[in-house]
């Protein structure tokens, strides 16, 4: 958990465009781990197992492909409280949403204490790390979460909006 209301430990999993972004608005106010499946040299990656049941929030900053594989992983390592949020958008293989990955997976640990969301909107990396303003949805089913995810990027320069329709934040973004 969390030391304070305003300070979270972050994984961000995937460190290309996205998650240069997401380590650009949230470095300063929170303690960030980076995972990547692929890194390149002179990056050192954390340990996933090690780095997941620490975190308050995760940040899936990788294409829908592979969210099964990588929340099979950590879903019994999470703590109750902690957040999942996906950037992903698009289907995977078997045509499912982020969310629906998500529920799937998380529903036998009983993640009902803990949550997730999706953050879609128009992102843009070069932008985001240039100052810019951006602007996003946050489609999560409650209040506190999405305060949550508030806090998270308090001070930041992505301002967002909420929405529970997360069957219609997920299909939206599908191209």
């Amino acid at each position: 958990m969390a030391e304070n209301n305003d300070w979270f430990r972050v994984l961000i999993l995937g460190y290309g465009e996205m998650g240069h972004a997401m380590e650009y608005l949230l470095s300063a106010r929170h303690q960030l781990d980076i995972w990547e499946k692929y890194p390149t040299p002179g990056f050192q990656s954390v340990i996933l197992e090690q780095s997941a049941p620490l975190a308050d929030i995760v940040i899936f900053c990788l294409p829908v492909n592979p969210h099964r594989e990588v929340i099979t992983q950590i879903a019994p390592l999470l703590s109750n409280s902690s957040l999942c949020i996906s950037i992903a958008k698009g289907l995977d293989e078997a045509g499912q949403t982020a969310a629906q990955i998500f529920q799937d997976v998380l529903a036998p640990w009983d993640r009902s204490r803990s949550s997730y969301g999706l953050l879609y909107g128009p992102m843009i990396s070069e932008e985001i790390r240039a100052g810019r303003l951006a602007f996003a949805q946050f489609g999560c089913a409650d209040r506190n979460t999405y305060q949550k995810v508030l806090t998270c990027f308090k001070h930041s320069s992505l301002f967002i909006e909420h929405t529970t329709d997360i069957p219609g934040i997920s299909w939206s973004v599908i191209h």
